[in-house]
């Protein structure tokens, strides 16, 4: 019998327009890489064989730090909308998640979660209802969907990364106030992920 799982998707198919090279790969001052400093977050509070990486190709594989299954996406250059699109058709017909009651989605430029966060969130996933932590009352990531609504991301495409989606269930989420600025922090220059190290030492 398959054992209910709570997965986790690491988002990082993106290309890194505005940081000006793959800051997946981006060497941080400890000598780990950005995704990988961001997965060393996630094993605190996720299993291992609960986390999957959605990309665009194997060119950060050698980044990875753990075994983590891999999801190799279509167009992930027409945005997110077309990875979210591509990762909730591979969890719907994947049998491992087929008892799954929500995922968690993650973004692979937001390394500044506590673990404690994520955990806090993971507690509250169900099937019926969407969690979203917030930060002085604005909205932020990890976002956990509950199987109810996975169908909704399926005809996702482009850029849209599911705001719309979001607001239209927006009657249906928790939003969960937690005192962690990680969770609105995405990192989009070298000189942010710096500033971001700097104040968190």
């Amino acid at each position: 019998m398959l054992v209910d799982r709570l997965p986790v998707a690491v988002m990082a198919a993106g290309i890194s327009r505005r940081f000006g090279s793959d800051k997946r790969s981006y060497r941080l001052p400890d000598g780990r890489t950005m995704i990988q400093f961001t997965l060393d977050q996630l094993v605190n509070a996720h299993s291992i064989a609960d986390i999957l990486v959605v990309t665009s190709g194997t060119s950060i594989i050698p980044d990875l730090s753990y075994p983590v299954p891999i999801l190799i996406v279509e167009n992930s250059v027409s945005g997110l909308g077309s990875s979210l699109n591509n990762l909730f058709g591979y969890v719907t017909r994947e049998p491992r998640y087929r008892n799954a009651p929500a995922i968690g989605v993650y973004l692979a430029d937001m390394p500044a979660i506590q673990v404690s966060t994520m955990t806090a969130l993971k507690a509250k996933a169900t099937a019926s209802k969407i969690v979203r932590p917030t930060y002085k009352g604005v909205a932020g990531h990890p976002v956990w969907i509950g199987r109810a609504f996975w169908s909704e991301f399926l005809s996702l495409s482009g850029d849209d990364g599911g705001k719309q989606i979001l607001k239209q269930f927006k009657s249906k989420t928790e939003f969960v106030e937690i005192d962690d600025p990680g969770v609105v922090l995405d990192i989009d220059t070298p000189l942010e992920a710096m500033a971001w190290w700097e104040s968190s030492r």
